[in-house]
């Protein structure tokens, strides 16, 4: 009965999506206050009623229900209470109903937090949002539904949870990557909104900003937790891959870089209008796009799920429908919106145009490299694989300037600026870099041309940024300082670790060391573990480095019986400084093992200096709010 009762709630959130994309358009023409004050009261039924699918998804999926096919299909009697919970978004059908119920929830977020905005703007915007989630919540109901009975005449046996995702970051990822993807909803609304009414003012840019720089924050912090998750799940060593469905999520989060400072300038003086709601509706078509990706089944990732066909068709033709009529309104109206603003070539505007650009670039860059081999596939023209040696090759060059604009920025003033005071301001930051990356690259062994670039940009955006700042600081300076301090920090971590990481792969034996550098790993050991849902083969190895303890690392190898799949489990030692990273492979007859091994300093600065990013943005949201207040 339960089930049926969720279908029925998911019913009733359609419907009363579609009220609260009509009722209060008509409100509008007709000045009802009373059909204009639906909006808010639709977006939170719609979301009481998505919260208890959800929940009668949960409880399902914890009683093992298996005559609900989404249960049978991901969870089994062994599987641990919190993966049974995870598994509410670990799949399709249920991601899907998560994702409508984080779509209401932003809804409902501005129906109660829209005190900038006047009250026929904000709502337009729910008008918007209520059309939007109706056709998200449409879609779940005609090619997804979680809620689909099933009652097999013999008995079958659950094959459980997909092993990778047995682990705690499926606690914490997926509900943070979904966050912030869906919130990028709120601010297509607005560019909407904007466009319809033909007005885009500073109140706009105030009210929009916290919503776009709180889903960049959710998003960055899903990155990171993703990259994390990765590093220590996979087994591969590695922190980023260029996956396609991992290019997904950096697209979005590249054109909300670009938004959030083109919002700095519109606020400020009214410039970069055109810009401001481009890169608006461009973030929100970038987040269905990689929604399509994920789901359609054009590609084949440990990220995606593997689907019927006509899912990706209906995903398709949502994005095709929104992203060309938002582009036609935008070519319709945006002339009327914008008014002629002038600033000279040295000027803060400039670079940060300059930044845009360049981050338009990238996007299209990722884009072409992500969608090309779907594209060739598709019509016949054979498979190919574009990866890491592509991104490498092509990303290096729009990089580099971006990050010499990055501290060009903060130092220029509005308008237009002198260029002997620049040429002043310039020269400390130049110097400290120069000195700091000579010192830096001399106390590393070897030399990369490729580790001296990318020190050298790190300190001079942390220099630059420092010494433009005026004490006291503001939140907005310090937002900027520890934003632009964690890129530099990824910066520096990921040429670090690329350029002086020590790996190897060998065959090891018991008590036999094998030699890193300065470190010795000997396979000391091997014990069998039993679990609730899987076995586990743990391999013991004592880790010792110059002057310093010996240390103990455990990896396995896990075989889940329920469904005949196994897993590694790599082993990491780690330190402020470097990993000490093993990943075990093949056995052999004569009890050797198969080995990867791998040093790797400074790679926990790149996930250090990603949740810095984040905060600097949380700032931009605490700040948004106390201007909105």
């Amino acid at each position: 009965m339960l089930p049926e009762l969720g279908n029925f709630a998911v019913m009733l959130a359609f419907s009363l999506a579609l009220v609260q994309g009509t009722v209060p358009a008509i409100g509008l023409k007709r000045k009802s206050t009373s059909l204009i004050a639906i909006a808010s009261t639709a977006a939170l039924a719609q979301w009481l009623m998505l919260m208890i699918a959800f929940v009668i998804l949960i409880k399902s999926l914890v009683d093992n229900d298996i005559t609900v096919l989404y249960v049978l299909n991901q969870v089994n009697a062994s599987l641990p209470l919190l993966y049974r919970i995870g598994a509410a978004w670990g799949g399709h059908e249920g991601s899907l109903l998560f994702w409508c119920l984080l779509t209401s929830t932003w809804t409902l977020g501005f129906a109660l937090l829209r005190q900038r905005l006047k009250k026929h703007t904000s709502t337009y915007i729910l008008v918007v949002l209520g059309w939007l989630n109706a056709g998200y919540i449409l879609f779940l109901l005609t090619t997804s539904n979680p809620f689909v009975r099933f009652f097999p005449t013999v008995p079958i046996k659950p094959l459980g949870l997909t092993p990778v995702l047995q682990d705690p970051g499926l606690l914490f990822h997926p509900p943070l990557l979904y966050l912030g993807y869906v919130g990028f909803i709120v601010g297509f609304a607005f560019a909407i909104a904007a466009l319809i009414e033909g007005k885009l003012d500073k109140d706009w840019c105030l009210a929009l900003r916290p919503w776009i720089a709180l889903s960049w924050v959710l998003l960055t912090i899903g990155i990171v937790v993703g990259s994390w998750w990765a590093y220590r799940e996979l087994g591969w060593g590695g922190w980023w891959a260029w996956d396609p469905v991992e290019n997904a999520s950096l697209l979005p989060w590249l054109a909300a870089t670009a938004l959030l400072h083109s919002l700095f300038v519109s606020e400020i003086n009214g410039e970069f209008k055109g810009w401001t709601i481009l890169l608006t509706i461009l973030c929100f078509a970038l987040s269905l796009l990689g929604t399509f990706l994920v789901r359609s089944g054009v590609l084949v990732s440990v990220h995606t799920f593997a689907l019927d066909p006509k899912r990706g068709i209906f995903l398709l033709l949502i994005l095709a429908v929104i992203f060309v009529s938002a582009m036609l309104l935008y070519m319709l109206r945006m002339s009327r919106m914008t008014s002629p603003h002038y600033f000279k070539l040295l000027s803060k505007q400039t670079f940060l145009l300059l930044n845009t650009v360049i981050i338009l670039v990238a996007i299209m860059t990722i884009l072409l490299g992500t969608l090309y081999p779907i594209v060739l596939e598709s019509i016949g023209l054979g498979r190919i694989s574009v990866g890491a040696p592509y991104y490498n090759v092509v990303f290096i060059p729009i990089i580099v300037p971006l990050l010499l604009i990055m501290g060009l920025g903060p130092i220029t003033h509005y308008q237009q600026d002198a260029l002997s005071r620049l040429r002043n301001k310039l020269l400390p930051p130049l110097l400290i870099s120069l000195g700091v990356t000579t010192m830096v690259i001399y106390s590393l062994p070897g030399f990369h041309w490729m580790a001296l670039l990318g020190i050298f940009l790190a300190i001079w955006l942390i220099t630059s940024t420092a010494l433009s700042l005026r004490w006291p600081l503001n939140l907005r300076q310090t937002a900027m300082v520890l934003a632009h301090a964690g890129i530099a920090i990824v910066i520096l971590a990921i040429t670090i670790t690329s350029n002086y990481s020590i790996s190897r792969f060998v065959k090891i034996s018991a008590q036999e060391p094998v030699i890193l550098g300065q470190t010795h790993v000997t396979l000391t050991g091997q014990h069998s573990t039993h679990n609730a849902n899987f076995t586990a083969n743990i391999l013991q190895f004592s880790i010792s480095e110059t002057n310093k303890p010996t240390l103990t690392v455990n990896t396995a190898l896990r075989e889940y019986p329920d469904n005949q799949s196994s897993l590694m489990k790599p082993g990491i030692n780690y330190n402020f400084w470097r990993d000490i990273y093993i990943a075990i492979g093949n056995a052999y007859d004569d009890g050797s093992y198969a080995v990867r091994l791998y040093v790797k300093p400074f790679v926990r600065w790149i996930w250090l200096g990603g949740l810095l990013v984040a905060l600097g943005g949380l700032l931009t949201v605490i700040r948004g709010y106390r201007e909105d207040k």
